[in-house]
């Protein structure tokens, strides 16, 4: 532990690269569905850790890809579930999968991205859990490059194609979501697209076209949560990814967000997150 270093040789895209494809897909009557699959790249880049490095990722707001050339890493989620990331496999860790994670001696490529439907939907974000993929030798060649000397559009496709071998998860999350009745993803985009804490129950009634009982019932079916609950854990998310992806104190960001104070935004998301907001930014800037 004494003598651990750690070399990492990040690329910052400003702005992010986006990739969007069309993603065909036959749902379980077999009826060709056609969708988009969006890939925001952040950042990417390596690191070469000798020694051991443990860190924290609680709710991350985005998703995380890993490629492990030598050594490894142990990986054990909120649940107590542990995982042991092995060379030749690629592993996504994604957006709201809080885990810690500790680095052997190792040497690793790692992305950070943004996966998104049409409607701007999380795509892993029903899994909770850690997808993992044997490295097709095509791709192989490309992660076992140098980062950088291929072009992002390049990078870019080869991450397509990796991520949509998970077809079945997509698949899934992409049925699920339209399963939710017309009035209830309305009022979910609306949450989605500009999460603001002052949004009322009855605002979201409105926006679905429904009664409060059946906005409230309908929650609960296919979220598990109540409206209001729903709207704090998007709040929460976009608190996230302003504090990573921006320099705005945390006070802005609350006062963003539609706070009515911001030490209430202080308490709720030390609740949420379990640090404050100053350690969460603090906790990405040491690790990326």
């Amino acid at each position: 532990m004494d003598q651990a270093v750690a070399i990492h040789k990040p690329h910052k895209l400003s702005p992010p690269c986006m990739i969007a494809l069309d993603f065909p897909w036959r749902d379980r009557r077999g009826v060709a569905m056609r969708d988009c699959l969006q890939i925001e790249l952040l950042e990417y880049g390596t690191s070469e850790r000798h020694g051991e490095f443990h860190h924290e990722h609680p709710n991350p707001p985005l998703d995380r890809l890993f490629y492990f050339r030598e050594g490894g890493a142990q990986v054990v989620s909120a649940a107590g579930e542990e995982l042991r990331l092995e060379p030749g496999n690629v592993y996504l860790l994604p957006a709201g999968f809080s885990f810690s994670i500790t680095y052997g001696p190792s040497y690793l490529s790692w992305y950070h991205l943004h996966l998104r439907n049409q409607s701007h939907l999380t795509l892993f974000n029903q899994s909770h859990c850690i997808l993992v993929q044997s490295l097709p030798a095509y791709a192989a060649a490309l992660f076992e490059g140098v980062p950088g000397q291929f072009p992002v559009a390049q990078l870019l496709c080869a991450l397509a194609m990796l991520i949509l071998n998970w077809e079945e998860d997509m698949v899934l999350s992409l049925e699920w979501h339209r399963s939710i009745p017309a009035g209830l993803r309305n009022a979910v985009d609306r949450v989605m697209r500009d999460p603001l804490f002052t949004i009322s129950v009855d605002e979201l009634a409105v926006t679905a076209q429904i009664s409060r009982a059946t906005l409230v019932r309908q929650f609960r079916h296919y979220y598990g949560t109540s409206p209001r609950q729903f709207v704090l854990a998007e709040c929460m998310r976009r608190a996230c990814h302003m504090l990573l992806a921006t320099k705005d104190p945390a006070e802005a960001i609350a006062d963003r967000l539609g706070f009515p104070h911001s030490s209430y935004f202080y308490r709720v998301f030390r609740k949420k997150m379990g640090v404050s907001p100053q350690t969460f930014r603090a906790i990405y800037r040491e690790t990326s």
